[in-house]
């Protein structure tokens, strides 16, 4: 559950247009590479990919609670992108987080101060709620929030 003040700032504007992606099985759509990088044409770009891995029912969250099969094809994921995007020029970092993917973004947020949030919801569980978060993300914060619609997305049971 998101807390009740988000405690997030944006980037201040100068310089690179910075953009926080949050996705896990949908970081290999090629939609969200083309989203991402369509920034780059308007300003120089730095991308931080942050792929949220929910601990499975059962498990208390924490990295030894999470299943090395979850968490290798993540950080494969996660590099394929990163080469993917540093391909296209752009400035672009990440890491696996071990966490559901609202989380991911308000953890995101105050690790990465951005001018914009792309999110691609994927089959992943945790991604409930997601529409409050985003209103909450543009009114307390100000920041446009897109949501990437996978062509090949199956929405996950319960997510």
């Amino acid at each position: 559950r998101p807390p009740a003040r988000l405690d997030i700032r944006k980037a201040d504007g100068r310089g690179l247009h910075r953009v926080l992606v949050v996705a896990n099985q949908g970081l290999d759509d090629p939609a969200l590479c083309a989203e991402i990088c369509r920034r780059s044409d308007r300003a120089d770009t730095e991308a931080m990919i942050l792929v949220p891995v929910h601990a499975r029912p059962g498990f208390v969250t924490g990295t030894d609670d999470v299943d090395e099969d979850d968490l290798r094809p993540a950080a494969a994921r996660l590099a394929a992108t990163l080469d993917k995007l540093k391909g296209q020029g752009l400035k672009a970092s990440g890491h696996v987080s071990v966490t559901e993917p609202l989380q991911a973004t308000i953890d995101g947020l105050r690790e990465f101060p951005a001018n914009e949030v792309v999110l691609l919801p994927g089959r992943e569980t945790g991604w409930n709620g997601a529409d409050a978060l985003i209103e909450r993300i543009r009114a307390e914060v100000g920041l446009p929030v897109t949501i990437v619609e996978s062509g090949d997305r199956q929405p996950a049971p319960g997510g």
